[in-house]
């Protein structure tokens, strides 16, 4: 995942699962149930944001770029923040999608 969202950023993963963990549990393949959630929910944002703009690159531009509906902080921030930050973000993909002003 951490590949697919930031191709040339070696330590993005970590931003996903803390570096310390990432490294104990790399050998074992298995995350912490609040780690899957936590990816879930940024490949489910990810999939509406290719969605909605039928390009990769301007799918990261989005999630990647502060928005002022989310108080100036970028997308990808808030969605790993919580599920409530992703709910807010699926919100304004949705408003892009579907022709409402975000």
């Amino acid at each position: 995942m951490a590949r697919l969202l930031a191709p040339s950023d070696a330590q993005f993963k970590y931003r996903l699962v803390p570096k310390a963990i990432y490294e104990r549990r790399k050998t074992a393949l298995r995350l912490s149930s609040d780690e899957g959630t936590r990816l879930a929910r940024v490949a489910r944002v990810w999939s509406l944001d290719l969605d909605v703009w039928q390009a990769e690159t301007e799918a990261r531009e989005f999630l990647f770029r502060s928005h002022s509906m989310l108080e100036d902080k970028r997308p990808i921030d808030v969605v790993i923040q919580s599920e409530i930050g992703a709910d807010l973000v699926m919100n304004i993909l949705g408003s892009l999608k579907y022709g409402s002003a975000a």
